[in-house]
């Protein structure tokens, strides 16, 4: 429990100071531009971060779980291997982004003029400085600087607040073009921050040095054996919120979307704080275990762990929901709230699912994770869009989310005993229903409190 602690308040401490610095960055946005100029916002982060998924083969999962798992030589192959893949990956990615500009514009943003063409077109350049950002963070991980990534998390959310309100009144007087320039600065130095750490660590020469000649098509195709199901399901859940998104605004224009994103944002934001030692410390070292009984007690220190972190967090969040939306974006997103209550017990449900679904990524079990992914994903789609389409509101979107991470964490239950004997004791399984139950008496309490 020390060791995830001391995981924890590494992640968390940078992370902390990210989300403050950046919900200062956020404030003025939201201030400046209102929930249509911040509706757009989100859908360029979304098709973003959709387009980033693809480039990098589902994130840093795969390069953090094979580098970790490998050593010496092997891992300095594996990790050759996967940069090169990166950068090609990078550079497809971002040309697609160029030519199906037209067409994403039309789709997602309704419009069909030059500046809306651009701004997809312009999207290219923070995407392929992220892909390059993502491997760089990845390294960092495996060789477990988590101190130093928690100072560029802290750093770029510096350089994000810096911006925010030059790029607000450029964006006010028709430069729409500044919001790529803003995702385009945070990654550009954090890429910066990210060499500077591989050149005094001597760490850049072994990933760089004879790259060309040093590519191993065994860690190439051990690469896409696990990045291939992980590309797929983070894809489906990215394209989920993005389709989400279009059919939002289609039906509430660009300032439905706004009032979407207050909700969905602060939600990922806060998970992210807690979710920050998943990726950092269990990832990897359940990646590591071999013995069943010590993979069962690592699962069991996490759930407990993450049961009473969240329980704490999530009822301060929900007695304090309204006042966070005003101080956070304004006024204008109070409608947010009916949509966010329900999201905040599904997120508490949520946090103990996913802790035991990463074994499914730590073993590869990958056929059963991708299975579990696409029909979760594909269910909740089809429940959020019968919602939007029979409802005035946003509030079924929630609803839906909540449905679905209940049935998700029956079905990990399942998976961690039918694999690995897991079940939660009765320490563990009093604070999971102690902390639910808290969580559904604040919603309760501060319910029409919107």
């Amino acid at each position: 429990m020390r060791e995830i602690a001391k995981a924890f308040s590494k992640t968390v401490s940078g992370t902390a100071v990210s989300l403050l610095i950046n919900t200062l960055s956020v404030k003025i946005l939201a201030t400046q531009l209102g929930p249509g100029g911040m509706g757009l916002y989100g859908l360029l982060r979304q098709i973003h971060s959709t387009t980033l998924i693809a480039a990098t083969m589902g994130g840093q999962t795969a390069l953090v779980q094979g580098g970790s798992s490998k050593e010496g030589e092997d891992r300095e192959a594996y990790l050759q291997t996967v940069l090169v893949l990166f950068l090609a990956s990078g550079l497809i990615a971002s040309g697609v982004l160029i030519l199906l500009a037209p067409v994403l514009a039309m789709q997602f943003l309704k419009r069909q003029d030059p500046m809306a063409v651009n701004l997809i077109r312009a999207l290219a350049i923070p995407v392929f400085l992220t892909v390059l950002t993502s491997y760089g963070m990845g390294v960092l991980n495996i060789h477990r600087a988590l101190g130093y990534m928690a100072s560029i998390q802290a750093a770029t959310a510096l350089v994000t607040l810096a911006l925010s309100y030059p790029v607000a009144i450029a964006v006010k007087s028709g430069q729409e073009v500044a919001l790529i320039g803003l995702m385009s600065a945070t990654q550009t130095i954090t890429l910066g921050f990210l060499l500077w750490w591989l050149l005094r660590q001597q760490v850049l020469k072994e990933l760089v040095g004879n790259i060309s000649q040093n590519f191993d098509k065994k860690a190439a195709r051990y690469f896409f054996s696990f990045a291939g199901v992980t590309v797929l399901t983070s894809l489906l859940n990215s394209a989920m919120v993005l389709t989400l998104r279009g059919v939002i605004v289609q039906k509430y224009e660009l300032a439905g979307v706004g009032i979407f994103d207050a909700a969905w944002t602060l939600c990922v934001t806060y998970i992210s704080l807690i979710t920050g030692a998943f990726g950092t410390y269990y990832l990897p070292t359940l990646s590591k275990l071999t013995d069943k009984q010590d993979i069962r007690d690592l699962i069991q220190k996490v759930l407990l762990f993450t049961a009473v972190v969240s329980t704490v967090v999530i009822v301060i969040l929900t007695l304090l929901k309204k006042e966070l939306i005003v101080l956070l974006f304004s006024a204008e997103f109070t409608p947010s709230l009916n949509l966010l209550r329900w999201l905040l017990i599904a997120d508490y449900i949520k946090l103990l699912s996913w802790v035991l679904a990463f074994p499914m990524l730590a073993f590869s079990h990958l056929r059963v994770y991708f299975i579990s992914e696409l029909l979760s994903n594909l269910g909740l789609l089809g429940v959020c869009y019968w919602s939007l389409e029979n409802s005035s509101s946003l509030e079924g979107i929630g609803i839906a989310v909540l449905t679905l991470y209940s049935c998700y964490l029956f079905f990990t239950l399942w998976f961690v005993w039918r694999y690995y004997l897991f079940l939660p004791t009765l320490k563990t399984a009093l604070a999971s229903g102690f902390g639910l139950v808290a969580v559904v008496g604040a919603a309760g309490y501060s319910w029409h409190n919107i």
